[in-house]
């Protein structure tokens, strides 16, 4: 970027002096124009530098005041005027108190310093800083580009734009989660965002600066509020009309210039092949994967294709396994995938990975514990921003896996009806839920524990009361008034006045503690039937 202050440095200014605004001589001279005609803003645009006699705002104190208003709102770079001959001796006062008050630069030239001198002496540096701009802009292009050839990835683009611009970077995904993140000489502005998703007011807030329609780079100002710990540079990573990620830079203590927003823009665009190159590749492994899954999932004994298929993911067909039903939805990405497959790598488990209905299907082995705290461990790993839950089936030989996914898909689906919060639930837990679970639909509706539970949530919906609720909490104190009150938050009396109600409905002595036990056990079958 070419600045007042490199203007000043110039053989044909040295004679130059600046009377005012000089807390704005770090603006960008773009080009130089000569005007000497009434309406002068007409004939000059942003980032100009403004050379003029003004002799036709001579007598005329308010044009002139209005003049430099009127430049700093068109965004020029500043003002040099001719003083010395027929017109202006120096800048008038007027003048000059304005560009003070606007930090808008007004310099004054000796009168016998031709312009045409300054314009040559201008036009040759900004357009050799440009040129310079230009090429350094090329190379880091080229460089990007190599790097890709070479076999990099996102984690190596991100170090060398790092290293280049001597900023902090990041590239997410399109849903924020972080995929590469460095930085140059100082700790990351990002911090512990580096291995998680970004979190949601500073996605909030990077969406809504984007301008609209914008296909190109982008400033974000800083907000420590929303999480833009510095400017940034955001530009988005497209192919065609969609958008794969973004690609952030930004530092502290100086600003960020049109290499910046230059450079982001390139690292964009490799990083578009690479994403769009990748998504391919986890398209065409995942058909694979799936395919692999489903043959497995099937029941039938696995011939050799597919003993050999299996190995390629670290699967021994002379072992057990136990399938894993990880509850992941809109977050499961190429990224995401990604990351579990090193975790999985580290954890000495198969990389097999399956999708099924929002979710995620692994295979673990082990015995019952080990498989079990392995699944702990790995949704420790994921770091995921929202509570994660995974059901885990028995272990059995490849052949018996379908039993073992079903009742995987049984557990986690319990454990989302009856609202626990453990996140990691066996099979081999559930005990007598299992049985609840697989009760037939004829059987539940014959017993009068059942209706009596769906009479209650039925009066509940039709006069707004809270029936269901009272009864599940004094169920579940084992009938003892002062616990179930304070869980419920009301007075023991309110409760006492609920319980008369509920056992007027239900036609029981719900204090009786057979009935309690049955009540509490239809209250369980009630809520897997995903009917609370």
């Amino acid at each position: 970027m070419f600045t007042l202050t490199d203007a000043l440095g110039l053989e044909a200014l040295s004679q130059a002096r600046v009377v005012a605004g000089s807390q704005g001589l770090g603006r960008e001279v773009r080009w130089a124009q000569v005007v000497d005609v009434p309406d002068i803003t007409q004939w000059v645009r942003e980032g100009d530098l403004l050379l003029t006699t003004a002799y036709t705002l001579l007598k005329n104190a308010h044009g002139q005041e209005s003049l430099i208003l009127d430049l700093h709102t068109k965004g020029l770079a500043g003002l040099v005027l001719a003083c010395g001959g027929d017109y202006f001796k120096q800048a008038p006062e007027i003048m000059r108190a304005q560009g003070n008050h606007l930090g808008f630069p007004i310099i004054e030239s000796p009168w016998d310093v031709p312009f045409h001198d300054i314009v040559m002496a201008l036009a040759e540096e900004i357009i050799s800083a440009q040129n310079r701009w230009l090429r350094r802009a090329s190379e880091i292009h080229d460089r990007f580009t190599a790097r890709v050839l070479q076999g990099g990835g996102p984690a190596e683009l991100a170090a060398d734009l790092a290293t280049v611009l001597a900023r902090s970077v990041l590239i997410a995904d399109a849903s924020f989660a972080v995929i590469a993140n460095a930085s140059f000489a100082e700790p990351s502005l990002f911090g512990e965002q580096a291995s998680d998703i970004l979190p949601d007011p500073l996605v909030t807030y990077i969406r809504e600066s984007r301008p609209p329609g914008a296909d190109c780079a982008w400033r974000l100002a800083a907000n420590h509020e929303k999480g833009a710990h510095a400017d940034c540079v955001i530009a988005p990573i497209a192919v065609g009309r969609q958008t794969l990620g973004y690609v952030l830079a930004g530092a502290t203590g100086d600003s960020l210039g049109d290499l910046d927003l230059r450079a982001a823009e390139s690292t964009a665009a490799v990083t578009a092949l690479l994403l769009f190159k990748e998504r391919a590749v986890h398209e065409a492994e995942s058909r694979m994967e799936g395919s692999l899954m489903d043959r497995l999932l099937a029941g039938n004994a696995p011939d050799d294709a597919m003993v050999q298929a299996a190995q390629r993911y670290g699967i021994d067909a002379t072992r057990t396994y136990a399938v894993a039903f990880m509850e992941i939805g809109e977050h499961n990405t190429p990224a995401l995938q990604r990351t579990l497959r090193n975790h999985l790598a580290q954890l000495r488990q198969p990389l097999l990975i399956g999708e099924r209905d929002s979710g995620v299907l692994l295979l673990l082995s082990g015995r019952r514990q080990e498989v079990k705290a392995a699944a702990e461990r790995l949704i420790r790993m994921l770091g995921m921003p929202h509570p994660l839950r995974v059901g885990i089936g028995t272990c059995v030989r490849l052949s018996d896996l379908q039993s073992s996914y079903q009742q995987a898909r049984e557990a986690l689906t319990v454990a989302l009806r009856l609202k626990t919060t453990v996140q990691v639930i066996c099979f081999d837990d559930l005990g007598l839920l299992h049985w609840l679970w697989a009760l037939p639909t004829a059987v539940r509706d014959a017993n009068i524990y059942s209706s009596t539970i769906r009479k209650l949530a039925d009066q509940d919906r039709a006069r707004g009361t809270d029936l269901l609720t009272t009864l599940e909490a004094y169920v579940l104190h084992g009938g003892a008034i002062h616990k179930a009150a304070a869980a419920l938050h009301v007075h023991r009396h309110t409760l006492k006045y609920r319980l008369d109600k509920i056992a007027r409905v239900c036609e029981l002595n719900v204090e009786a503690p057979l009935v309690r036990l049955n009540m509490q056990v239809a209250l369980i079958e009630y809520r897997l039937r995903g009917e609370v």
